[in-house]
């Protein structure tokens, strides 16, 4: 089972104290940005969908991008570092080999960009041309990095590559599949095993 972003995100706003009406535009906008992004999305399609007024969405959020960072904050400082830690600590395997590790990580991180395409693209796209939000990204997922990197040194099995060469070929080809998935590609036809076979075969000749 994977982490479904836009369904863990209704449960943590529904904790959140705020107006009903604000509260309604943001799970619209929500379902709507994981749908259709962000640019194909309008503050009128969101109006019509949570049954408020776009006086009142522009009253709650002045711009649709103010919209879009109430809806990246509690990402950014909630949601995200828990996935994260959860993954570490819960999902990567323990006492398996170095290829069933990797092959459980690109499997299960291929499946969470896949399952959450567009709104990870909007989050990534927003990272790319605002520096805040790209450094409060990097101080995120370091410790979660560190994490990881731990728990993988001790199974490479050729003491010659380091961890932070093993991370740059792993992080390398997820990024670049999540590229494909949110860019280029046609998802219809994408095959995460498929995929995922052939990324942990290349990295483990690569080692």
């Amino acid at each position: 089972m994977t982490d479904r972003i836009i369904d863990d995100f209704n449960d943590l706003i529904a904790t959140i104290e705020m107006p009903t009406g604000k509260r309604k535009v943001i799970i619209s906008a929500v379902k709507l940005f994981s749908d259709q992004g962000f640019n194909g999305t309008s503050t009128a399609q969101i109006s019509e969908l949570s049954g408020m007024s776009e006086a009142t969405i522009f009253k709650y959020f002045k711009t649709k991008r103010g919209l879009l960072e109430a809806i990246i904050n509690p990402l950014m400082d909630d949601l995200i570092p828990s996935y994260g830690q959860e993954f570490i600590q819960k999902r990567v395997p323990q006492n398996q080999d170095f290829e069933q590790t990797i092959q459980f990580i690109v499997n299960d991180r291929l499946t969470f960009i896949y399952d959450n395409r567009l709104i990870l693209q909007i989050l990534m796209s927003e990272a790319l041309v605002n520096d805040d939000l790209l450094n409060r990204l990097r101080q995120k997922f370091t410790p979660i990095i560190k994490q990881l990197s731990s728990a993988l040194e001790s199974l490479i099995p050729n003491s010659e590559i380091s961890i932070v060469d093993l991370f740059r070929l792993l992080v390398g080809q997820i990024f670049f599949e999540f590229m494909r998935i949110t860019k280029f590609g046609n998802v219809k036809n994408y095959d995460i095993q498929i995929v995922a076979d052939k990324i942990t075969k290349s990295i483990v000749a690569m080692v």
